[in-house]
């Protein structure tokens, strides 16, 4: 299970159930990520993206569901109900494979899972990091101050962070687990007056 963030130096991550800040790179890097399989994975291998219904709320509609990976929403509300915690979001995806969908057992609708990544929320973060089969965050730090009023759950480099065991790995590793090739460029990307910096923390 990976966790795949974007947050402050102060660790804030949006304000009124929104992003504060418009970050287009950033926002195709979330996009590969989160889609990437192996390459020679068959044609019906997906990731899954998890997340609370405040995060499915915040995406456009025009964007719902997230293409080409499977979107799995966690809520209590039996309107919007697909599943009403992570460890039974884990559950219903260890089934894909077996049955692309809950309601037909064609092999034609099968599906192949390949990572799942947690997306939001705050508490479906908090959730998350307390599994132990969660073992990699995906943080770009964004390196401004935002008016935030919601927050990650933990500093991965704070006393915290290390004490739960977490480590930021090299940027070889970052590109090997992401798939992305970042060639020369320097650590810290900028677009306006924003700086940021993609980073992986395992354990």
């Amino acid at each position: 299970l990976t966790l795949i963030v974007a947050a402050t130096t102060a660790r804030g991550i949006g304000k009124h159930g929104n992003l504060p800040w418009r970050l287009s790179a950033e926002m195709k890097y979330f996009a590969r990520v989160t889609t990437r399989t192996p390459s020679g994975s068959p044609a019906n291998t997906k990731n899954a993206v998890i997340m609370g219904r405040k995060t499915w709320e915040s995406i456009p509609p025009k964007f719902r569901p997230l293409k080409g990976r499977i979107n799995v929403v966690l809520s209590r509300s039996e309107d919007v109900l697909l599943t009403s915690s992570l460890k039974n979001a884990l559950l219903l995806l260890s089934k894909i494979g077996i049955s692309g969908t809950q309601h037909s057992p064609s092999s034609s609708h099968e599906q192949k899972l390949n990572r799942a990544y947690v997306i939001g929320g705050s508490s479906v973060y908090n959730e998350a990091l307390k599994l132990s089969q969660t073992r990699h965050v995906l943080l770009t730090k964004v390196y401004k101050d935002f008016d935030c009023d919601t927050f990650f759950p933990i500093d991965l480099e704070g006393e915290t962070g290390k004490s739960d065991g977490w480590r930021r790995q090299t940027k070889k590793e970052l590109e090997v687990f992401t798939g992305e090739d970042f060639g020369q460029s320097v650590e810290r990307q900028s677009q306006g007056d924003v700086e940021f910096e993609f980073c992986l923390f395992s354990k």
